[in-house]
């Protein structure tokens, strides 16, 4: 089972062993917390030492595993979290920021979200605005170089036609 909670920093701000008591007691597989950067309530500085510290938690116990949940948006509107403000694909510098800030505690990263914050070039199913595109082609470019492995044909495919 996966478990994405939100309130990170508070997880983060509680004493490391207190905190891994409450994981020896829980019942999840992992555990992704949200890293709260889209939400406006951390920045990369605070988001790499709240995973820092949720790292020697989750080493204390060896369970669950521990995810970042990597918000890839910004607000279009004024105000951040309001409900009639649409969520916009966040710019590449902040994205590579984040990742750059959970990777060296976290097992995994997932995203949230994908669909209409990131969109494949020449996709039959386009999501998004023209910066949902611009956000996928730095991405897939960016880890390329550093894991080509994990670059899948259908991403390789839309590369390639870019460059045509």
């Amino acid at each position: 089972m996966l478990f994405a909670p939100y309130g990170t920093n508070r997880a983060a701000e509680m004493d490391v062993d207190t905190y891994a008591k409450g994981l020896e007691k829980c019942e999840i597989d992992i555990i992704a917390y949200q890293d709260e950067v889209g939400c406006q309530r951390m920045n990369t500085e605070v988001s790499a030492r709240a995973f820092a510290k949720l790292r020697k938690a989750h080493d204390k116990v060896q369970r669950p595993k521990l995810w970042a949940d990597v918000e890839t948006f910004d607000w279009e509107g004024p105000g951040i979290n309001v409900k009639q403000s649409p969520l916009v694909p966040t710019t590449w510098t902040r994205l590579k920021n984040q990742l750059a800030a959970v990777s060296p505690y976290v097992d995994e990263i997932a995203i949230y979200q994908y669909q209409g914050l990131l969109s494949q070039p020449y996709t039959t199913a386009p999501a998004g605005r023209s910066d949902a595109t611009t956000l996928y082609i730095d991405y897939v470019k960016w880890l390329s170089k550093l894991h080509p492995e994990c670059v899948k044909a259908s991403a390789r495919q839309a590369m390639a036609r870019l460059h045509r």
